[in-house]
């Protein structure tokens, strides 16, 4: 992966090096997917974490519809007090 002279340098898109390579000979593609992988898992995880939330949330409510309704009403005030 970080092995330079893997490749001719500055090397434009082509069947071998499909974004081409970079200053030292690296493939572009390779890296950039490479430097996405924790981009990918972070939003892959908020996304289940807010899926979690809202589904507890929305049971909550559900159950004990007028308290913790109003309860969640306040604290979203205060939030919106604090950030606006």
């Amino acid at each position: 992966m970080n092995a330079t002279g893997a490749g001719p340098t500055f090397a434009p898109p082509s069947i071998h090096f499909w974004m081409g390579t970079d200053n030292l000979g690296r493939d572009l593609l390779s890296r950039i997917i490479y430097g996405a992988r924790i981009s990918v898992i972070v939003g892959l995880v908020g996304s289940a974490l807010s899926v979690v939330v809202s589904t507890g949330y929305r049971h909550s409510i559900r159950v004990h519809r007028w308290a913790f309704d109003m309860i969640i009403q306040r604290i979203v005030d205060a939030l919106c007090a604090f950030l606006h």
